[in-house]
């Protein structure tokens, strides 16, 4: 098994019974796979405790057990390779204990920018990122994770099941199920629904891929989501504005037309009045005739006086 060098007397104990060889020397060079200590359990504040770890294990992996977000935040500012949430998860603790023993490195140097760079990189994602093992059991939850779920890490790590993510009952199984079925055991944009703390639905873009440790043996899974929340809703809103300019066109078409159909109406309604006027000025005409034309122009006038109010309204936009 793996050796260990380990800061706090318990959590020794427990890495003994669990098969590794456990020791810790408070000073002098680091002769260990990985030193695993806790944020509080130095003679000085965390952050110089964990430099001071990180000066003479240069390229040992340096793991630190932190209790809040703002511990693992200056844990991983010192020089943390990685951090592990307390209440601590045997479950979590094996993973993450397997996943950085395992890490095969072309130097010392290397294998310490290659593991400083690497969780830096996954809290710095704007897109959650989490990491679960074959049976459910949630090894990474990123701190996009939590603000887009609402989920706190601690609260998640060793608590919860990934089904409980989900928004339907069998998505967990369905997405493990596409992931052991797909080319390169990948899938891309894969659409579905998460439930976030306050019990909303989240519709996300999934992409995720299974991990196979060195005999090819499947061991977790990663998945990296997209929020599609104001995608869509910017969505939502360009329909909005396209179905407005939709109506607002159909609008002035018909405004268009009914400007052209009264224009052809008020031409021949002032020339049939003109007409009207003419004949009823005639010295020859009779003058019960001349009275009859002008009672036959009256309403024509009317007609042509509210044309002409109808044009002027089309043409205000009133």
């Amino acid at each position: 098994m793996a050796r260990l060098l380990v800061s706090n007397p318990k959590l020794a104990e427990r890495l003994q019974r669990a098969g590794h060889s456990v020791s810790w020397e408070p000073s002098g060079p680091v002769d260990a796979e990985l030193l695993l200590i806790g944020f509080e359990d130095g003679p000085v504040s965390g952050p110089e405790w964990i430099r001071s770890q990180r000066n003479r294990s240069r390229f040992t992996t340096l793991l630190v057990v932190c209790s809040s977000t703002e511990q693992a935040e200056q844990a991983l500012a010192a020089g943390a390779n990685d951090v592990v949430r307390t209440p601590l998860s045997p479950a979590v603790l094996a993973a993450r204990l397997r996943g950085w023993l395992a890490t095969p490195s072309s130097s010392a140097s290397d294998a310490s920018g290659a593991s400083d760079l690497l969780p830096r990189l996954i809290e710095a994602s704007p897109d959650p990122v989490v990491a679960v093992d074959l049976q459910g059991q949630i090894l990474l939850f990123s701190r996009a994770a939590e603000e887009v779920l609402g989920y706190p890490a601690h609260k998640v790590l060793g608590h919860m099941h990934v089904g409980q993510l989900y928004a339907a009952a069998g998505d967990a199984s369905h997405v493990l199920a596409r992931l052991k079925a797909a080319e390169g055991h990948r899938i891309n944009e894969h659409a579905v629904r998460l439930r976030s703390a306050q019990g909303e639905s989240i519709l996300v873009q999934l992409s995720a891929t299974l991990l196979h440790d060195a005999s090819g043996r499947a061991v977790a899974t990663v998945g990296i989501f997209r929020d599609d929340r104001e995608r869509l809703q910017l969505a939502r809103a360009l329909e909005s504005t396209t179905d407005q300019l939709v109506q607002s066109e159909a609008r002035g078409s018909l405004l268009d037309a009914a400007r052209a159909g009264i224009a052809g109406l008020s031409d021949p309604l002032t020339e049939a009045l003109g007409r009207l006027e003419l004949a009823s000025l005639s010295p020859q005409i009779d003058p019960g005739l001349r009275v009859q034309l002008s009672q036959a122009a009256a309403p024509l006038d009317h007609v042509l006086q509210r044309t002409r109010e109808l044009t002027e309204r089309l043409d205000s936009g009133t």
